[in-house]
């Protein structure tokens, strides 16, 4: 939800340096939590799976945090 947003304000005016930066570290971070969700979904597909870690617990939440503090700034 968050990428489109930043997708719609970037072209919404005359794209400027903030805006793209702003839609590029958006997508950036959009691929790395899909990367942690895919890695999670992987490791589900075994008969007992392994409790999710503490570094890809962190992952995820540093990704949503980064994608609301992206689309506030976009917003602001």
């Amino acid at each position: 939800m968050v990428a489109v947003l930043a997708v719609k304000l970037a072209a919404q005016d005359e794209p400027s340096a903030v805006g793209l930066a702003g839609l590029a570290l958006s997508a950036l971070v959009w691929v790395a939590f899909l990367a942690v969700a895919h890695r999670r979904i992987r490791a589900l597909d075994t008969a007992r799976p392994r409790p999710l870690s503490h570094r890809g617990a962190v992952l995820a939440a540093l990704c949503t945090v980064a994608l609301a503090a992206f689309g506030a700034a976009l917003i602001g």
